[in-house]
């Protein structure tokens, strides 16, 4: 058993390692967020300058690698378009997204359909399920 935990364990942090590649791939390539902030007219000294503030000037692995560990410790930085750090952002926003996950999570299992789909007809029969599923067996 402590095998099977440890195996999806790492089969875990390879996951979110994945993802947080793709992720900063993608990021990385959408536009230069030095251009952004600065807008077009700054000068080549102000961009290098703003480069070298960000860690943008060094290799891509160490700039995942400070991505990783900043991520790790919850600090995801500043947004661009609001100019706030994100993990701000996140928590003012957890209270709805919670309340938002917890009514659909009781919506969806007070709901009146089965599972896939399935229902009872007013007789009693089902229509789109065979007997041997979920709400059905229980009541031979």
């Amino acid at each position: 058993m402590f095998a099977f935990i440890l195996r999806r364990l790492l089969q875990a942090v390879v996951v979110m390692v994945t993802v947080a590649l793709v992720s900063f791939l993608l990021f990385q390539y959408v536009g230069d967020p030095v251009v952004f902030l600065l807008g077009q007219d700054a000068t080549p000294d102000q961009v290098a300058e703003l480069r070298a503030a960000l860690g943008l000037d060094q290799p891509f692995f160490v700039q995942f690698g400070h991505f990783l560990a900043n991520a790790v410790q919850g600090e995801f930085g500043l947004s661009l378009r609001q100019g706030t750090k994100v993990s701000q952002l996140i928590a003012e926003r957890f209270p709805a997204t919670l309340e938002l996950a917890l009514v659909a999570a009781a919506k969806s299992h007070t709901s009146v359909a089965g599972p896939r789909g399935c229902s009872r007809s007013k007789g009693g029969t089902t229509s789109l399920c065979p007997p041997s599923r979920w709400p059905f067996f229980s009541s031979r």
